[in-house]
């Protein structure tokens, strides 16, 4: 049961009951990259002028087996418009005899926006050639992707081995001893952050790092969006509510721990609004003020050397801004992340970071539990004179090396 849990929850309880020595029992009801308000009830979510149409608009939806019967007409006829393969039931792009000299190249592991492609979202095909020894024909392999961003129909030499909707899948599609031959192999996955490989029987490994042939299929812009199947989208608002958290509230609990707020970086200002209300939705329907404790959005993307506009600085700071509701607290985790992966590898020090929290302000443990956090400043001359709380041993850089500055 463990591989499926949240590492994050699970290092804050090991914490907890390692330092309070008693049992603690978590509840795990997560869903990776999705919307907050997919975690608000309808009756709550209403109530903001930004969400009082799409509410109704979701009580009036047809069923479940409806909703999924219109996507997949959809996705048919989205995929026939756009890929001249898809409508002729052959996908001419994944064959080995293909002319892909005119090809672009991108590198993987890696995101396509990272390497030219700025903004892209659509349909986009990837070639690699790689030789396949003499003592591997005949047998079964596996062909390791990671985790692909978005979806994925994946392909060995012209036959579909695999395909996976949803970025946080990890993609590992066994292949049929029957397809592999020795010598040159084409085969194709858009975004792949994760380590690539082919892994024989044996234990055998070809990496599959490098230099990739791309050709762009379909841009959504001039397409339009690919559909969505609304019958499986967690991002629907109050969806997540209604099935993950309104069934849980029989159980008695000590507090929440939350770890969310990307997908909704490109509307910051907005979730000054609406994380509060998940706060205030989860206290009413429990019936107590109990303690919420919440991880701050980890550094991502390459640095900037100077100040500028940033949709995740913006939600950071909506997040702090909710210390201002009672009894909650923030873990920051800037330092943690990971440039050229949403999903930090580290969570041991999250936990920690959370833990920390939960033992001062809930536990009574006298202990500091955050880093400094900017409280004012006054022009002095020529200096500025910044103040600060949470300054136990005074300010430190990370490195142990002098404070160099601040960005204002």
């Amino acid at each position: 049961t463990v591989p499926e849990f949240s590492a994050t929850a699970y290092f804050f309880g090991r914490e907890i009951s390692e330092k309070q020595n008693v049992p603690v029992g978590l509840i795990h009801t997560s869903w990776g990259g999705t919307n907050v308000e997919s975690w608000i009830s309808g009756k709550v979510l209403q109530e903001m002028p930004d969400f009082s149409k799409v509410v109704e608009d979701i009580r009036a939806m047809p069923d479940k087996a409806a909703m999924k019967a219109d996507y997949l007409k959809a996705l048919e006829a989205w995929n026939n418009r756009v890929d001249e393969g898809f409508a002729a039931g052959k996908p001419v792009r994944a064959e080995v005899s293909l002319d892909d000299k005119a090809w672009g190249k991108l590198n993987f592991p890696g995101m396509v926006d990272q390497q030219g492609l700025g903004d892209f979202d659509g349909l986009i095909w990837l070639r690699r050639t790689v030789d396949i020894p003499a003592s591997w024909a005949g047998k079964k392999v596996q062909l390791v992707l990671g985790a692909i961003d978005d979806n994925d129909i994946t392909y060995w030499n012209g036959r579909e081995v695999g395909r996976t909707d949803g970025y946080s899948v990890q993609r590992n599609y066994t292949v049929p001893g029957k397809l592999v031959k020795a010598g040159p192999l084409t085969g194709g996955g858009c975004g792949m952050p994760d380590e690539l490989y082919l892994r024989s029987d044996n234990g055998e490994q070809i990496s599959l790092a490098g230099e990739w042939k791309y050709q762009i299929a379909a841009d959504t812009r001039k397409e339009g969006m690919f559909p969505k199947d609304m019958s499986e989208d967690p991002n629907l608002p109050t969806s997540l509510y209604n099935a993950m958290i309104h069934p849980l509230v029989p159980y008695s609990i000590r507090g929440a721990i939350w770890y969310q707020g990307e997908n909704n970086a490109s509307r910051a200002y907005q979730y000054r609004e609406l994380f509060p209300l998940v706060i205030e939705n989860w206290r009413k329907d429990w019936g107590q003020d109990f303690p919420f404790y919440f991880v701050q959005l980890a550094n991502f993307m390459q640095v900037s050397p100077n100040p500028v506009d940033s949709d995740w600085a913006e939600l950071r700071e909506a997040q702090a801004r909710t210390l201002s509701v009672a009894n909650t607290g923030m873990a920051v985790i800037i330092d943690k992340g990971d440039a050229n992966d949403i999903h930090p590898k580290d969570k041991q020090a999250v936990g920690h970071r959370l833990a920390l929290v939960a033992r001062a302000n809930t536990y009574g443990e006298q202990i500091p539990y955050s880093g400094p956090v900017y409280r004012s400043y006054q022009v002095d001359g020529d200096k500025i004179i910044l103040s600060f709380d949470h300054t136990d041993g005074g300010l430190k850089s990370s490195d142990g090396k002098a404070l160099q500055g601040f960005a204002i």
